[in-house]
């Protein structure tokens, strides 16, 4: 252990600077890689909505626990690709 200590101290502050930065980097890339690779992909429900019918979508599926999303100013309502089509017997 005392020769790792050596070996570190032997780069100097600017080189273990570089290291840690290097390393909280690629973390960072990795953590974003594995949240996104992960995500679920969302698909379209509803789209051309008004904001009154969009408001009473959402609040149904808060209401039944399913995931959304809001795009094009809130007139598309996006859930994820695996429920669109139980999501919509649901809600007719």
């Amino acid at each position: 252990m005392d020769g790792l200590v050596n070996s570190l101290r032997g780069f100097g502050a600017t080189r273990l600077l570089a290291m840690g930065v290097v390393g909280l980097g690629v973390m960072g890339l990795l953590l974003y890689l594995v949240n996104r690779l992960t995500a679920p992909d969302f698909a379209l429900l509803y789209g051309d909505l008004t904001m009154e019918d969009s408001g009473r979508i959402v609040n149904r599926l808060d209401a039944m626990g399913i995931e959304y999303r809001l795009a094009a100013s809130g007139g598309q309502i996006l859930v994820p690709e695996n429920v669109v089509l139980d999501a919509r017997v649901k809600l007719a």
